[in-house]
């Protein structure tokens, strides 16, 4: 049998069989480039029932797939997290998934099967409910009620625009700013947010006279990406550009670690997804908020 070496050879009689093998790899390198990459989760266990997450490459990872077996990791983000590199926050086990209720009330699930659905009655709800980000619908299992349901929109960047610096010193947050943080939040409400959500993941802020007027940090983490969170800006000091340098600051340090940065917002406020839309992240499809309560 001919190796692929000595037909190389047959084209190029000069060429040396190092130089030929670094030729052919160099061809498969380049044949390889638009695969799409297809992976699970390292040392996931995914309770009842399976799941493949299937990751687009660069080209068409903002494109959901979905099929019986297979759902793109950001189409059930908290669930993805939760199983993922943030299990040391989540409380459940079997097909559901909440964050401890001292980092907050999101909620997810491997499915939507009756059986996984009514595993969410052994969660603790908390005074906030369960907070589903789901890319369907939700139904009330028995035993449960819809307390809220809105549609949200989920955007995704590949790279930030604007100037690096922000004209404003920043600072950052942690256990010590947890108090004020909590107070920033439920006062400009900029979605879940509780006493111990700045755990997640890296925060800054903006003070001024002392006062925290402005924060942005990191909530979910599925493989491969990190959502910028808890934008909010004091009533007092918006329009002085805190959120968009903030979100600058903090998108650009996730793709630094090679990650991409993505979002949620409420459909319908628009104003704030024109903000996002200036820095660059861009709309990756519709997702539904639904809130379980006891029925």
């Amino acid at each position: 049998m001919v190796s692929a070496c000595d037909l190389l050879r047959r084209v190029h009689p000069k060429i040396s069989t190092s130089v030929g093998v670094l030729y052919l790899i160099l061809i498969y390198k380049i044949a390889s480039c638009g695969r799409t990459r297809k992976r699970r989760p390292g040392g996931v266990g995914f309770g009842a029932g399976s799941m493949a997450w299937a990751e687009g490459n660069a080209a068409n990872d903002c494109v959901g797939v979905s099929g019986l077996d297979r759902v793109h990791i950001l189409d059930k983000p908290v669930w993805a997290a939760l199983t993922g590199r943030q299990t040391g926050f989540a409380l459940g086990e079997g097909p559901v998934r909440r964050f401890a209720v001292e980092i907050g009330p999101l909620s997810g699930c491997v499915d939507q099967t009756d059986a996984s659905l009514a595993a969410f009655g052994r969660l603790e709800c908390g005074e906030d409910g369960l907070w589903l980000l789901e890319a369907q619908e939700v139904a009330a299992p028995a035993g449960m009620a819809v307390k809220l349901r809105a549609a949200c929109v989920q955007m995704v960047a590949r790279e930030i625009l604007g100037a690096e610096g922000c004209g404003f010193e920043v600072c950052s947050l942690g256990e010590a700013d947890a108090a004020e943080m909590l107070e920033l939040a439920l006062l400009t409400k900029p979605g879940p947010f509780a006493i111990g959500t700045h755990r997640l993941g890296e925060f800054i802020g903006v003070r001024v006279g002392g006062k925290l007027v402005a924060m942005a940090g990191e909530r979910m983490r599925p493989v491969g990406y990190c959502e910028v969170s808890g934008v909010c800006t004091h009533p007092d000091f918006r329009g002085k550009g805190h959120a968009s340098g903030l979100m600058r600051i903090v998108a650009r340090r996730i793709l630094a670690r090679g990650e991409r940065p993505f979002l949620h917002s409420y459909s319908n406020n628009l104003g704030a997804i024109g903000l996002y839309e200036s820095l660059g992240f861009v709309k990756r499809r519709e997702v539904h908020l639904t809130v379980l309560g006891g029925g």
